[in-house]
């Protein structure tokens, strides 16, 4: 239970980031594993900020 002085709706929506935040790592280390067990490698490098990946796996630089 919350103590009633962190009821305001910023450490709400604090909290709900958070939270947030932590279903997507976890669903990134599900992935992550399930390649592993396939035996497909990984790379630890990470995109550019700028870049991101379309629907259809190809980058873009939109943001």
């Amino acid at each position: 239970m919350d103590p009633p002085f962190c009821k305001s709706y910023i450490s709400e929506e604090i909290r709900d980031e958070g939270r947030e935040q932590g279903r997507v790592q976890q669903g990134a280390q599900d992935v992550l594993l399930v390649l592993e067990q396939r035996g497909l490698a990984v790379s630890d490098d990470v995109p550019a900020p700028a870049a991101q990946v379309s629907g259809a796996g190809r980058r873009t630089g939109r943001s």
